[in-house]
């Protein structure tokens, strides 16, 4: 007699099934799965999401690793929670779960998000055993590393043993390693911050110069592998002569401000000789103030000038410049009239400028701080006998013009009419007490001087070199692409030096320690990978 259950069973196959058709609907389920497995779970995932689901994955090895572990138990030794509600479940089919776990994982844990995402999963696992006694010493380490390893899924090949022994090993050489890196990491951001620190007042003077319209060369700022990859492509030399060729113009600009000029007013040496001219009315207002008595900081000024000199006097007086001497000797009064003094300033100025042209740069210099010591005794003598407010500021104000005039000519091109911020730059260095926006312009060009270059005739955009590079590589490869080059070069030089990309052009000074020291370290992000969650969490002192 056939049993109740034996209408549900298949019948043994025939000598002709063989021959049937092919069940359609089973083929087709078969199709459908192999497609299923054959695709790849992160396609279309955003590097967020890889990431968080490593995070993920780190909680779910740990609850499929302590099932796997609960389900080889006896019975009276399993949760009494999960087998009320029913949730135990036979060893074999955990394990099963698990090696499908593992086969779906397979693509993520590939992926670079999806394992950092699993190491700061696995970072907050460890975590809660920061707070056991010990923990932060090699052995508590390993120990921690060793359980870690144990309670991790077993898949089909795999050895918990293994995992456990791995585990221990790392989490000791992890606090080891997390220690060394940890101090590299220190060392690399007190570096850094030091550097910022050390270098405020050329990021300060780098944000004017920028605001003020000054571009420069990428990596000069931030030598970034971007910036650096950029400037290789546009050509380096060619990046400074434009980025010179833009300064030139803010320079000039930077200049007419500094004179109190029009900013179309061109720049030239008799526009130099009207601002004195017109402030000279300043010193001719204080001709009749009276006898000016010197002071101690005159005598102190006109000593200095001789100072060298007077040296050199003492062993070798025939070879002594007594230009110079003479110089000072004869200012050297105790009081003098304010009319004869406003005369002597100019008179010393005009010895100044030809002794210049006969190229003895002593005696000129000298004439030069004796007028301005000069000047300096009378500013002085004003305050002194109270001298009308509007009469003491007009003169300060005229001293100041008559300055910037004679730091602007120094540094002119008389035939371009274009100033060489480099040359302002010289005179700041030297101590000439530059102010304002002739200030700007020189510490700019100190700075950055292959970027406040003068260019005195028009850049070509592609040199010759260009032409001959792009020409004999598109011969070579029997395609025209590579003269594409010749636009590409100079438009890459421009876009750099446009305001869009100069306005991220910034001094880097970040904290990225960990991620340089990874880069630059291949072995220690290896290890790393492995050994950092147990480091990590149990790094507290």
């Amino acid at each position: 007699m056939a049993g109740p259950w034996e209408k549900y069973q298949k019948p043994e196959p025939g000598p002709w099934d063989k021959y049937k058709a092919p069940d359609q609907k089973a083929q087709n389920e078969a199709a459908v799965l192999e497609m299923i497995q054959s695709q790849d779970p992160t396609t279309g995932m955003t590097t967020t999401q890889k990431a968080l689901a490593g995070i993920g994955k780190a909680f779910s090895d740990v609850y499929q690793g302590l099932t796997q572990l609960e389900s080889r138990l006896p019975s009276v030794l399993q949760s009494p929670v999960r087998r009320a509600v029913g949730l135990t479940k036979q060893p074999e089919q955990i394990d099963a779960e698990i090696n499908e776990t593992k086969r779906l994982d397979a693509p993520l844990m590939n992926t670079t998000a999806g394992k950092v995402g699993n190491i700061a999963g696995n970072i907050a696992v460890a975590a809660p055993t920061a707070f056991i006694p010990g923990v932060n010493t090699t052995v508590g380490a390993g120990l921690v590393g060793a359980s870690q390893g144990f309670i991790q899924p077993i898949a089909e090949g795999e050895s918990r043993a293994l995992n456990t022994v791995l585990g221990g090993v790392l989490g000791a050489g992890g606090q080891k390693v997390g220690q060394a890196v940890g101090n590299k990491i220190s060392s690399a951001i007190e570096a850094r911050k030091l550097a910022q620190a050390q270098n405020v007042g050329r990021d300060s003077m780098l944000a004017g110069a920028k605001e003020a319209g000054y571009v420069v060369p990428p990596s000069s700022v931030n030598p970034t592998m971007l910036n650096s990859m950029l400037e290789g492509l546009s050509g380096k030399i060619k990046t400074a002569q434009l980025a010179s060729q833009k300064n030139q113009n803010v320079t000039n600009s930077l200049v007419r401000k500094a004179l109190g000029v029009a900013d179309d007013q061109p720049i030239t040496p008799e526009l130099l000789t009207g601002i004195r001219r017109q402030a000279g009315e300043a010193y001719e207002a204080i001709k009749g103030v009276g006898r000016v008595q010197a002071d101690d900081e005159f005598f102190k000024a006109l000593d200095d000038i001789a100072g060298k000199y007077q040296g050199a006097a003492k062993d070798f007086p025939e070879l002594a410049d007594t230009g110079v001497l003479n110089l000072v000797q004869n200012l050297k009064k105790a009081d003098f009239d304010a009319g004869s003094a406003i005369d002597l300033t100019k008179v010393l100025r005009e010895s100044a400028d030809k002794a210049y042209r006969a190229g003895d740069k002593g005696l000129g210099a000298a004439n030069k701080r004796a007028a301005d010591a000069i000047e300096g005794v009378l500013e002085r003598h004003l305050e002194r006998i109270k001298a009308p407010g509007d009469l003491l500021v007009a003169f300060r104000e005229a001293r100041q013009a008559i300055a910037k005039t004679y730091s602007v000519e120094s540094a002119l091109n008389k035939v371009t009419g274009n100033v060489d911020a480099r040359k302002l730059a010289k005179q700041l260095e030297k101590g000439k007490p530059l102010t304002g926006s002739l200030k700007q312009a020189a510490e700019f060009a100190g700075a950055f001087p292959k970027a406040a270059q003068e260019v005195r005739e028009s850049m070509p955009a592609v040199s010759p070199l260009d032409f001959a590079g792009s020409g004999i590589a598109s011969a070579a490869a029997g395609n025209p692409s590579p003269l594409l080059w010749l636009l590409g070069r100079p438009a890459v030089r421009s876009w750099i030096l446009s305001a869009p990309y100069q306005s991220r052009v910034n001094p880097s000074y970040g904290t990225n320690a960990l991620a340089r020291l990874v880069a630059e370290n291949p072995q220690t992000a290896n290890l790393l990978a492995r050994s950092v969650p147990v480091a990590v969490a149990n790094s507290r002192e």
